[in-house]
């Protein structure tokens, strides 16, 4: 408790336990003012000491609210200060009675302090998650109500997180028919042992096809909170469309090779056995003689020899018209 002078602001009373707050002795106390306690440049709802005592009536107690006083050894103390104005002396003087609130506002500060920290962490986090490919998402285990998802589902679902939080059965319709079961049994496993990983199809809102791969993990939620179940998915389309052009291309590669198989059977066995034929033909060809009259049986030899080589040929070449456009 302390009284001072309205207009001058001196201290012109304090009691013992201000004294002992604040660390000045009564006599420093009575050679000082109210001002000298305050820190420099702060005010009270808006107004310097003068200006909120000059705009009070008399009589009326008043609710200063909390002020930030300065203590003898420089260290700050937190105040919840009330006030009246009386006569003291014959002087019009100001009546204070200061409730000890520094631990409490310390406590608030520091709360609001961890609160900004917290919120500062959560704006970076949704930075990060919103740029990311992957779908971050949490839901119910007993409702599978969504109650978070990040940007990326409307690249990968087409539908925007309100849409998906707000109606659930998206996600679900989504599943392509043939993998349901999968990936039920998947949710399953994650409910009962706490973990899953699963991949399937889903419809995208323009109607193509995307391959997922997903992993899934149970938070179990204390006495008063439901179990969350949260994982992240992401989109491995362009992988598993890789692995089809290189199984295709590999069977394609396999069939090729099947027919050079063939056109080189063809070549070691019936090209060979026509070419082999002609030349011992022609090796019987007397060309010292020719009107021997087995000339004319090698030639129709050869003759026959020659169209069954270019029957061949004509095979080898239709086998070998599909590795035309191999580079």
């Amino acid at each position: 408790m302390w009284i001072v002078d309205r207009e001058t602001l001196q201290f012109l009373v304090v009691n013992q336990a201000t004294i002992d707050k604040y660390g000045y002795s009564k006599k420093e106390f009575l050679n000082m003012n109210l001002s000298d306690i305050r820190v420099d440049g702060e005010v009270t709802n808006g107004m310097k000491l003068n200006e909120m005592f000059d705009s009070r009536k008399e009589g009326a107690f008043y609710d200063m609210g909390n002020s930030r006083h300065k203590r003898k050894n420089g260290s700050f103390i937190y105040v919840h200060v009330y006030f009246q104005y009386i006569q003291f002396n014959g002087r019009s003087a100001v009546l204070g009675f200061l409730i000890n609130e520094n631990e409490k506002v310390l406590a608030d500060i520091r709360n609001d302090n961890l609160n900004e920290t917290i919120r500062r962490q959560k704006e970076r986090l949704e930075d990060i998650l919103f740029t990311a490919d992957a779908v971050i998402w949490a839901t119910r285990a007993d409702t599978n109500e969504l109650i978070y998802t990040n940007s990326a589902c409307y690249k990968i679902y087409g539908y925007t997180p309100e849409e998906m939080m707000n109606d659930k059965s998206l996600f679900f319709n989504s599943i392509h028919p043939d993998d349901k079961e999968h990936f039920y049994d998947s949710m399953h496993k994650m409910l009962t042992t706490g973990s899953s990983e699963s991949e399937f199809r889903v419809f995208h809102k323009d109607g193509t096809i995307r391959y997922l791969q997903g992993t899934a993990h149970l938070k179990k939620g204390d006495v008063d909170e439901f179990d969350i179940c949260s994982g992240i998915t992401v989109d491995i389309t362009e992988l598993r469309t890789a692995e089809a052009d290189l199984v295709k291309k590999a069977n394609e590669i396999s069939a090729q090779n099947e027919t050079l198989k063939e056109i080189a059977w063809i070549h070691s066995h019936k090209v060979r056995s026509e070419i082999a034929t002609i030349l011992g033909l022609i090796q019987l060809f007397k060309y010292n003689d020719s009107t021997d009259e087995e000339n004319m049986t090698i030639l129709e030899g050869i003759k026959k020899a020659s169209t069954n080589l270019d029957a061949i040929t004509r095979e080898i070449n239709e086998k070998a018209q599909p590795l035309r456009h191999l580079k």
